[in-house]
């Protein structure tokens, strides 16, 4: 990320002419300090949704409750949100995924996009399951930090799973005959 700052800068500065000593003095300075300085605890924002894993278009906004029948595979996706500095390492650490209070599974961080608006990247993970039972799930995922990236904790996606209907014991039909000669005409 610096040596794309940098790049950004000495395109600037030759455009216009502006190079001399000084500027370059100034910058050797700024980024010098900049990587000298000790990393900063970042404040982070854990956002989750939950979709239909067998539709393959979700919705903008995505949602955040959703109903499907049971063993529909239901994806459980969240992020992580911040503001950092240039030069700040990438955040580690896991997703744990809860029905409320228990674990469902801990996945690592990965880059990895988001529905949103336009196209969204972030750190994420997912958790896809076909095994919630029957019944009003409120799952919630918890970041765990790594110890410059603080924990947080998500918003609470529902998921009501409904039993599959039966299907139907039995079907009527009826059948008609009519005579056909061959033509175009009905014999009566």
């Amino acid at each position: 990320m610096r040596t794309w700052i940098g790049t950004c800068a000495t395109r600037l500065y030759e455009r216009r002419g502006l190079w001399n000593a000084r500027t370059i003095a100034a910058l050797a300075l700024a980024f010098a300090a900049l990587a000298a300085s000790p990393a900063q605890s970042v404040t982070t924002t854990t956002s989750l949704i939950a979709y239909d894993g067998s539709v393959n278009a979700i919705a903008i906004p995505p949602p955040t409750a959703i109903t499907v029948y049971a063993g529909t595979p239901v994806v459980i996706q969240g992020w992580i949100q911040y503001l950092t500095a240039i030069g700040q390492p990438d955040p580690g650490g896991t997703l744990s995924f809860y029905d409320g209070a228990q674990l469902l599974t801990t996945q690592p961080l990965s880059v990895g996009t988001y529905p949103c608006n336009f196209i969204c990247s972030a750190w994420q993970a997912k958790l896809t399951t076909t095994t919630l039972g029957v019944g009003v799930h409120t799952i919630t995922a918890v970041y765990s930090g790594d110890g410059l990236y603080q924990p947080s904790t998500s918003n609470v996606a529902t998921v009501t799973v409904n039993v599959v209907p039966p299907p139907p014991t039995s079907v009527t039909t009826t059948t008609s005959l009519i005579a056909y000669d061959g033509s175009v005409n009905a014999i009566a």
